[in-house]
């Protein structure tokens, strides 16, 4: 018979995804509040009356294709523009910069979507919403500052920015809705405020370049999958006074090897640190492990044998997955940014060498183009192969649909690995040329001093003298100068 703590679970489970499932329903087909109100256009504008005095931007007429950048206004049919509503600019592929007034409070409902060339937007002091899949599939936004009077951030609100570096949630804000942050690829820097106590499940999943992590003081849970398959995370201390870590709030979190937690913890759900194989260091601020409550598939904590104790009352049936997160909107061709990649950025090479570039283009069809900086130290061909002149260095450019990138190459001359030796008699030394290019055959100056094999450059010492032995290749000779002693 199934406890009542089991019970308990499942119907806490039942509901939550049943929640998911709702809000995903109304996120992707909702129609919103405003679908009946009246709407009025000036200019490229299209807006809405909040109140007398207050207006809410609902559109833009200007050109998709072509709009590269959009000043919003602060006024609109003589009232002060307070709301950027429901879509207002989505799918402005184009759209590089943006201007929100100061008279702005919310950003709604997926103003911004598909903006995929977004660079340039700066959200206002004065905005203290930001509304659910607001800036999702900015790739292009490499920075955002969130202002101090923000209040919420809403589901999906920055979701697959995936060029977005760091993210620093201000003390204002107090709750951080579903998957804000999702998939942020480039994400390294999470600084969370004090203020926030409402942190909703997957948050920050799938952050691979995760490595920073400041969690607030206010957070009472780390909900299910927050963490979820950020492999760049080393390290992470929660601080109190959270009591729970949720459902696989860290699964696949690979790179995980250290973690810290509070005296306040009481319970570490089903999977938390699912394959977290590289887990060796958890360290606790309480008095015993053992007021640690931890449920199953937490084997890469429970081995490190701290005292945790194990719960027997967790069934892995009792655990549903949840929702899967959205899948990313396909980007234009003509959008996906064109990338030059090098197997390595620095070529050394020796005189007379030859090395093809190892390089890879990515988004474009146009013919790679190569040139030198210094064509006495090193030439390159139209496909990309190296000839080393003469020993110095030089930069090689590669361009590619108006995106360039370089690499340095070193040259070196060849040379002997030795260069004046003395031998015994009857003693033995083998010569080798590094960097030679072709056949390489040795001669001595005076055999009856010193004898050298033509092809293995291996000397004999014959008896007491000097000698001079040559090493040629590829019309250049190098010498090593030779005494033998009795």
């Amino acid at each position: 018979m199934e406890s009542l703590k089991t019970k308990r679970r499942k119907l806490h489970k039942v509901i939550s995804f049943s929640l998911v499932a709702i809000m995903l329903s109304v996120a992707f087909f909702a129609i919103p509040l405003s679908a009946n109100a009246a709407i009025y256009n000036e200019g490229l504008y299209q807006y809405r009356t909040i109140s007398d005095n207050y207006a809410e931007i609902v559109g833009y007429k200007g050109d998709k294709e072509t709009t590269t950048s959009v000043n919003i206004p602060d006024t609109i049919g003589g009232k002060t523009v307070t709301a950027l509503g429901y879509d207002a600019f989505r799918d402005f592929i184009k759209i590089k910069k943006v201007t929100i007034p100061q008279s702005v409070i919310k950003i709604g409902y997926g103003v911004f979507h598909n903006c995929y060339s977004l660079e340039d937007v700066t959200i206002p002091v004065s905005v203290t919403e930001i509304g659910s899949f607001a800036f999702d599939d900015c790739i292009n936004l490499k920075s955002i500052y969130l202002p101090s009077g923000l209040k919420t951030i809403g589901n999906f609100a920055f979701f697959d920015c995936k060029s977005l570096k760091s993210i620093t949630i201000p003390d204002s804000v107090t709750m951080v809705d579903w998957a804000a942050f999702a998939d942020c690829t480039a994400l390294e820097t999470v600084v969370i405020g004090n203020g926030v106590t409402d942190l909703t499940d997957q948050v920050f999943a799938g952050c691979s370049s995760l490595t920073n992590i400041t969690l607030g003081t206010s957070l009472s849970e780390i909900p299910y999958m927050t963490f979820r398959e950020c492999t760049s995370i080393k390290t992470i201390t929660i601080p109190e006074p959270v009591n729970k870590i949720g459902f696989a709030t860290f699964r696949n979190c690979t790179s995980l090897e250290s973690i810290s937690l509070p005296k306040t913890l009481k319970y570490i759900d089903y999977g938390a640190f699912e394959n977290c194989n590289n887990l060796k260091t958890v360290n606790y601020s309480g008095n015993s492990f053992n007021n640690i409550e931890v449920e199953k598939n937490n084997d890469c904590l429970l081995k490190l044998n701290k005292g945790f104790k194990v719960s027997t009352a967790a069934d892995e049936n009792t655990y549903t997955e949840p929702a899967p997160l959205p899948s990313h909107s396909e980007i234009p061709e003509s959008l996906k940014k064109v990338t030059i990649t090098f197997k390595t950025t620095n070529i050394n090479m020796f005189v007379d060498c030859k090395e093809k570039i190892n390089y890879t283009v990515t988004n474009s069809s146009e013919k790679t183009t190569f040139t030198s900086s210094n064509k006495n130290v090193a030439t390159v061909n139209s496909s990309g192969t190296i000839v080393a002149k003469k020993a110095g260095t030089a930069t090689i450019t590669l361009k590619n649909s108006g995106v360039t990138a370089k690499v340095k190459v070193t040259v070196k001359n060849p040379y002997l690995n030795v260069t004046k030796k003395t031998l015994r008699v009857k003693k033995t030394l083998t010569l080798k040329v590094n960097g030679a290019v072709g056949k390489v055959t040795f001669k001595s100056s005076n055999k009856k001093i010193a004898d050298v094999n033509v092809t293995t450059g291996k000397i004999t010492a014959k008896k007491a003298g000097k000698a001079v032995i040559t090493a040629s290749f590829n019309k250049r000779t190098l010498k090593c100068k030779i005494t033998v002693k009795k």
